[in-house]
């Protein structure tokens, strides 16, 4: 759980700051159940933030592709 904290902390600081709000509020809610130490729910956060991580990925690439020609 210290490792997914860190890595949820670490995901939420850089989503913020290119403005992918939805990763950064789940990575968030990652990072406060892994403090919490409660397995379960970060478990079920890490597998929410793995789901938008990935949509926000595909949505960057469409972006950087149709604005760079």
């Amino acid at each position: 759980l210290h490792q997914v904290r860190h890595e949820a902390h670490t995901v939420k600081g850089s989503a913020a700051t290119f403005g992918a709000l939805s990763l950064s509020q789940a990575s968030k809610e990652t990072e406060y159940a892994a403090t919490d130490e409660d397995h379960a729910l970060a478990e079920q956060k890490l597998k929410r933030l793995l789901v938008i991580a990935e949509e926000t990925k595909v949505a960057f690439a469409a972006w950087f592709k149709k604005n760079t020609g």
